[in-house]
Order: C-alpha cells, then sequence, then structure tokens
C-alpha cells in the first residue's frame, strides 16, 4: 500500500517509520488498520474496540482522567455500548460542562464524575474508592504530563488494558521520562509526558504488554499479560510498535460536531439541562419561530416543555430566584408570556410581560438538603395586542434562564 498521498507527501517523524507502517498494514495483528474515530481524539476508538473483541471484557467498566468536557475522549463511545465508569477531570469548567452536556448518563448512573486533578498521593484512593475491589477493564491516561508517575503509582488494581499518551516526538530507541511536578501545566512544548520506550519499561514491570500505538502517534496501548496470548504482534517492543507523531492527521473529524451525550437508552435527552451555582448562565428552552398575525389578540404558541433539575439547595433557603429574559420588547409590544413552573406536583403560573424578569417560589431547603430536584418549565401563550398584527418581523424563541439565586 502507497501511504505517500495519505501522509500529505510529508515525512512526518521519517521515511523509516512510514514504510514500517506499510508493513504492518499487511499483518492483521497490527492494530493501526482498525483504528477510527467515534468520540475519541484520534483513532483510538476503533483499537480500543478491536483490543476487547480479542480478549474479551469482564465488567464493562473504565476509568478515564483528563477527560476534559467529555465530548472527545476515549471512553465517550463506550457509555453508548453499555459500559459505565470513572471520569476525573480537573478543570472547574471542564467539570461543569460534563455535568451538563451528561446529565442523563450521570443521573442513570452509567457516569461517575469527580472534579480534582489526579496526583501520586490521591489516584489510588479515588480508583479503590469506585472500584470497590471490581476488576476493571480499561484504565485511559491523558493529563498531558505526569502519565507515565500517575501510572507508575497506581497499585490498587490491574487493568485488563491501559491506554496511556505517549511523548512520540522521540524516537523508540529513547528512554525518557519528564521528572513528576504535582503542579504541572503542560505548556505546549516537548517537555511533557514519556518516551514510549520508558512506558514499555513500565508496563513490563507493571506486567503489561506492549500492543501497539495509532497512527496519529499519540497514544499507546498496553494489555496485560495473562490476557495477550498470540493475539497481538511481536516483539512486544517499542522499536516494533512505535509511531511518530503525525500532525496532519491529528485531530480528524468524523461526522457531526458533538454538543451532548446521545445515549438512545436515557429518556429526556431534549431540554434537559442541570444548575450548578458555579455556571454562569443557562440555555433557553421553548424556541419557536413566532410570526405575527391578525387573527386576533391572543396569538397562540405550541407549547413547549423543559426540565431543570437542580442541586445544592443550601439548607437555610426559603425561596428560589429564577432570573429570566426572552428575546422580544414584550412591554413595547404590550404583550405577555405565561410561563408554568411546576414543582413537586405544585404549578405555579407567572405573566411575563417584561424582557427581563426575576420570579420565585417558595421552598423548605432543609427538606431537600443534598437531594437532586426537578423543576419542570413550560411556555404556553405569546399574547399580543391586535394593532401590532401587521408586523411580520417579530420572532419569539422562547424563554431563558439567567440564573438561579436561593434565598
Amino acid at each position: 500500500m502507497d501511504l505517500t498521498n495519505f501522509l500529505n507527501t510529508k515525512i512526518w517523524g521519517g521515511l523509516k517509520w512510514t514504510l514500517a507502517l506499510e508493513n504492518r498494514l499487511k499483518d492483521e495483528r497490527y492494530l493501526e488498520q482498525y483504528g477510527y474515530k467515534i468520540y475519541s481524539q484520534n483513532d483510538e476508538d476503533g483499537i480500543i474496540n478491536e483490543i476487547f473483541r480479542r480478549i474479551g471484557t469482564i465488567n464493562k467498566t473504565f476509568v478515564e482522567f483528563g477527560v476534559d468536557r467529555g465530548l472527545e475522549c476515549n471512553s465517550h463511545a463506550l457509555l453508548l455500548q453499555g459500559w459505565r465508569g470513572l471520569w476525573i477531570e480537573g478543570t472547574e469548567s471542564s467539570y461543569a460542562q460534563i455535568c451538563r452536556r451528561f446529565a442523563p448518563a450521570i443521573r442513570k448512573g452509567i457516569l461517575c464524575v469527580i472534579n480534582d486533578y489526579v496526583t501520586i498521593n490521591n489516584i489510588n484512593g479515588y480508583i479503590s474508592e469506585y472500584c470497590k475491589g471490581e476488576e476493571l477493564d480499561l484504565l485511559s491516561i491523558d493529563i498531558d504530563g505526569n502519565d507515565y508517575h500517575i501510572w507508575q503509582s497506581i497499585n490498587e488494581m490491574n487493568p485488563r488494558v491501559v491506554v496511556i499518551e505517549y511523548q512520540g516526538r522521540f524516537a523508540p530507541e529513547i528512554d525518557w521520562v519528564m521528572a513528576y511536578n504535582t503542579d504541572c501545566v503542560w505548556d505546549g512544548s516537548d517537555r511533557s509526558g514519556a518516551s514510549l520506550k520508558a512506558l514499555e519499561k513500565l508496563g513490563n514491570k507493571k506486567g503489561y504488554q506492549l500492543v501497539g500505538t495509532n497512527i496519529s502517534g499519540v497514544n499507546a496501548f498496553f494489555v496485560r499479560k495473562d490476557l495477550c496470548g498470540d493475539w497481538f504482534p511481536l516483539p512486544a517492543t517499542s522499536e516494533n510498535l512505535y509511531n511518530p507523531v503525525r500532525s496532519n492527521i491529528v485531530g480528524h473529524e468524523n461526522g457531526n460536531r458533538p454538543i451532548n451525550f446521545v445515549g438512545q437508552d436515557i429518556e429526556g435527552i431534549e431540554g434537559v439541562f442541570e444548575y450548578y451555582p458555579d455556571w454562569n448562565s443557562l440555555p433557553g428552552f421553548g424556541f419557536r419561530k413566532m410570526l405575527v398575525t391578525t387573527k386576533g389578540q391572543k396569538n397562540i404558541m405550541s407549547e413547549k416543555k423543559a426540565r431543570m433539575y437542580i442541586r445544592n439547595i443550601p439548607k437555610t433557603c426559603s425561596k428560589i430566584l429564577i432570573e429570566i429574559s426572552t428575546d422580544i420588547d414584550i412591554k413595547e409590544l404590550n404583550g405577555e408570556i405565561e410561563l408554568r413552573i411546576e414543582f413537586e406536583n405544585i404549578q405555579n403560573v407567572f405573566d411575563i410581560t417584561q424582557a427581563h424578569q426575576i420570579i420565585s417560589f417558595p421552598i423548605n431547603g432543609a427538606e431537600y438538603k443534598g437531594k437532586i430536584i426537578p423543576i419542570d418549565f413550560a411556555t404556553n401563550y405569546l399574547w399580543i395586542p391586535s394593532e401590532f398584527g401587521e408586523r411580520n418581523d417579530i420572532y419569539f424563541r422562547g424563554v431563558a434562564i439567567e440564573n438561579i439565586y436561593f434565598e
């Protein structure tokens, strides 16, 4: 197979490994040919699938840290295939987005999320608490720095498969590891992570066999030696399995842009979002294109519902205040929107007469401390006097929730 055009006629890393890759693609034991992207950064989804096709699974469980927003990581696609697992993400903003975008999976209990930076001191505790002695199928490590040291420090369990990022700039004979740094933040340079040779040696000490790397030269795949059999290529060395970083194929898109978890077995995907106190705003709901006509003063908008889940309600809270806005000047039109809010089977009806308004309803915070509470919203009617009926440039797209306060 001629890879010249595939590699954009550039010699990424070196012609030596381009020729080696051509030979590997002729041997079904090598993993590169099985790679494809669903939600992984590159082609890791396909390689992970092929590895487990060969060795099987036990519990279909995973632990992954360094997942960013969760939309592009090595275990997102596994959630769609009946897996469950733990994500650990240190960045607060990314954690908040995970909680929002994967709220259905979290509520169903197939995904647990922890907001913390992984260190050699806390990782065993998190894994032990989550796994509770259960065998883990997949461990994925991508923290742009201390990856080697974190894997080295894990001693609470031995997952069947480990996926770990390696520093693809360094040729396979180079044994290099960055010094451990608790406060490490990747600066975009090559002073991070570890070479494939260093990870190969570490894997051997921990009872793992290097089984392959992906074409983009980003991730290495290890399988516990007692599971390898004759499924994978030999020799299991970095010299035999190395791929250099090929920047021209890193981050290749496949299909439409992901925005949320799309699991079909979870109800209420549409219109569902979850409030966290550290968020600055929440999405709108009730989106409808409203063309004003002359058919009377009351223009009916099709009812649109949404459900919000609120947690972390203070024990001393006596009422919830919801700040909302609309995208038309209702007061100028001398109209109003009917907004219904249902909480604990009690329905409250509010007339929204301004483009920006705060509404409130009572609550006993002590009763709901530590619970996740659903609140249902529905917009029903848009009232506009007939004298504005000839204006066909008025469009109404719904109500947006800007913030929530507790008093």
